[in-house]
């Protein structure tokens, strides 16, 4: 038995393979997990099978927010006179007057509970001030309009008593007869305008939203012999405070707003040239042009770290030296080696709102998210899935997805103690395993057996007792089929998005600077970046990693030290009297021991369960691997640390989100606000 067929591959070769990679764009997984694992590329043509009729095909209570029915707010003030909210001349604040002034516009109150106004082609929501909401420094302060956000609670209004509440009811809106604010629920000295009886209409209408942009800020480290010292981006350069961005998903925009300019988005084009200052310019919420120069793309390189793409695949930079550091400007991908000086990064830190929005995007695409629709504030069962069929179960099923998944998942975070595997599990391994068709491998973290890893503690944490017969999380089992052609067919959109998380590796491993170790270390970081698109509902993370060959025996040990019931993908470089290369499997840490699973393995059920016998010490473990003549060279662990409460999850849903059954729900698609749904509790008010 062999784990996989592994050679060093020539550099002419993989020279031809860059080459190729850049001459034709090639958007195949299999050349994505090159940089990963070396496998062999097949030129693989996937569909959409989420965009192949089924988002037609909602089942109850699924609900899509209703068309906008946008109206002037009317208000009935304490003198029983109506009047109306506008925005002021300047769009800063909001005022209340006469209705038949020209500045009166139409509102929508959307499925968020927002409150917008489209102020020459952009959206701008009601916004109470942080001084009020948040710091609680004053009991009242003006409202403001902001661009809209699904991101801040500060823009979403609950109606109680015909007034507008924040969401925990601490302030309302109140007026002065001629501003509004914010105001504590305590306070006198303001005026109460009551939502006139002629609104119930626009205030049923849980109504579609205008855009899906979030409130972000994109920072970079420069460090020192002092230490770190994070800068912020903003304008044409970098400073110290933090400056609020938004970033809008559907026309990837990322931009500053000015309460009288407007918003200025961040633009770029190299025109040709191997780089080019980026710069800001006046921009909107409207569709952008067909050639978007203010369009950039998220590509997750850690956990808190994104490189930004533009339109040409060009990658935003900043220099922390030199005359111009912390200005932004963009470099094509053949340039990206060529240009060292004044020490420059393409890694921007993003925060936390952000990592989660980009895990929910990926969770929506793999159909992993826990409900359907989104519960919001409410509460009961029906806020899960039970009324909500799988998809395949649904008439006209597309042919290509998970034929049977009636498992209901265990919210636990670890197998149990005791996880054994037994007849059933011997042979849905052995099925796994199998469903290879003995491409080949090189230089790297091997292709199959990374995703055969990924499916394997999928499934062993989806349901731990009771493993399926048919099917698979990623890729339908089936004896010597190449995983990756059912991978694709069920969801090309998971499939092309490890492309995209590989796509700015490729400068690193060309570098003539780089040691076995660094690139060890990047296959480690692509393996964990892939594990959080795939099952972005864990919390995965390097748990350790050796640093040379005489730190293996520590990493090892940790294994056997971790928690019983403990999963990783056990990401490795062996090599044997003939060749070396990269392979990665699974270890379990059981009350018997470590069980270890292998992958990508041609192995009769006998020498499998031989295999899988639990292993009690670290000399055992290394005696597994010299038996089929390997030696480790170096190790990490990549674990699974527990289940993610991703907050997007609770109050978005799109589409037909039913998926493949429960907690696993999702549309398959990228999000769009034409297609967000009603929350259970109707309006997403968490």
């Amino acid at each position: 038995m062999e784990f996989a067929t592994l050679r060093l591959i020539p550099a002419n070769v993989l020279e031809s393979i860059f080459v190729a990679y850049k001459r034709y764009k090639m958007k195949h997984i299999l050349f994505a997990l090159f940089f990963l694992c070396g496998c062999k590329s097949v030129d693989l043509q996937g569909v959409d099978l989420h965009s192949e009729g089924l988002l037609g095909q909602r089942s109850i209570p699924q609900k899509l927010a209703d068309s906008p029915k946008d109206s002037i707010i009317k208000v009935l003030d304490e003198n029983g006179k109506i009047r109306c909210y506008m925005p002021d001349v300047r769009s800063v604040y909001v005022v209340i007057g006469t209705c038949r002034t020209s500045w009166a516009k139409p509102a929508r109150y959307d499925v968020f509970g927002r409150i917008a106004y489209n102020v020459e082609d952009t959206w701008l929501c009601l916004s109470a001030p942080e001084s009020v909401a948040q710091t609680k420094r004053k009991s009242k302060d003006y409202l403001t309009l902001k661009p809209c956000v699904i991101n801040d609670k500060k823009q979403r209004w609950k109606l109680k008593d015909d007034l507008f509440y924040s969401l925990d009811e601490s302030y309302v809106i109140k007026d002065d007869s001629a501003y509004l604010y914010a105001a504590s629920v305590r306070d006198t000295s303001l005026k109460l305008s009551k939502i006139h009886t002629s609104m119930s209409e626009w205030l049923s209408t849980i109504a579609r939203p205008a855009n899906l942009s979030i409130l972000t800020s994109l920072a970079w480290d420069y460090t020192t012999r002092e230490g770190a010292q994070r800068y912020f981006l903003y304008n044409n350069g970098s400073g110290r405070n933090t400056t609020d961005l938004y970033y809008n998903l559907e026309s990837g925009h990322i931009a500053q707003y000015d309460g009288y300019k407007g918003l200025n988005c961040l633009y770029a084009d190299l025109g040709g040239a191997q780089w080019s200052w980026a710069w800001w310019g006046k921009c909107t919420d409207a569709k952008a042009p067909s050639k978007n120069r203010a369009y950039w793309r998220f590509i997750r390189v850690s956990e808190a770290e994104s490189v930004l793409l533009n339109f040409q695949g060009a990658a935003l930079r900043v220099t922390s030296t030199g005359i111009h550091w912390g200005v932004p400007y963009i470099v094509a991908p053949k340039y990206l080696l060529k240009d060292s000086s004044n020490y420059p990064t393409s890694r921007f830190i993003i925060d936390k709102d952000t990592q989660d929005w980009l895990r929910f995007i990926y969770a929506n695409i793999g159909d992993n998210l826990p409900f359907c629709p989104a519960p919001s504030n409410k509460t009961t069962k029906s806020a899960n899935t039970e009324q909500n069929p799988p998809k395949n179960q649904l008439k006209n099923q597309a042919p290509h997805k998970n034929p049977q998944n009636t498992h209901s998942p265990q919210n636990l975070k670890n197998p149990p103690n005791d996880f054994v595997i037994n007849n059933s599990w011997l042979a849905r391994l052995l099925a796994i395993i199998h469903t290879s068709d003995s491409g080949e491998s090189s230089v790297g973290v091997c292709g199959i057996c990374l995703l055969q890893s990924f499916q394997i503690i999928a499934e062993i944490l989806e349901n731990p007792l009771s493993p399926r017969t048919n099917g698979g999380y990623f890729f339908d089992t089936q004896n010597g089929a190449n995983p990756f052609t059912s991978f694709e067919l069920r969801n090309s959109l998971l499939y092309h998005t490890l492309d995209d998380i590989v796509r700015w590796f490729p400068a690193y491993v060309e570098s003539p600077t780089i040691t076995e170790q660094m690139r060890f270390d990047y296959n480690n970081n692509l393996a964990l970046m892939s594990a959080i698109a795939l099952l972005p509902q864990y919390d995965w993370a390097i748990t350790t990693r050796a640093q040379g060959r005489s730190d293996i025996p520590r990493v090892i040990d940790s294994i056997f030290g971790s928690a019983y019931g403990s999963a990783f993908v056990v990401l490795l470089r062996m090599q044997s009297a003939q060749q070396e290369g990269g392979h990665a499997m699974v270890a379990m840490r059981t009350s018997a021991g470590v069980v270890l699973i292998p992958t990508n393995a041609p192995m009769s059920a006998e020498e499998l369960r031989i295999f899988t016998t639990p292993l009690r010490d670290r000399g055992e473990f290394l005696t597994r691997f010299s038996e089929y003549g390997f030696s480790i060279t170096n190790i990490a662990l990549l674990g699974v640390r527990g289940l993610l409460a991703n907050p997007f999850a609770s109050n978005i849903s799109l589409g037909n989100c039913t998926g493949e059954g429960e907690n696993r729900r999702g549309s398959g698609t990228t999000p769009t606000s034409a297609l967000v749904n009603q929350c259970a509790s109707g309006r997403c008010l968490e």
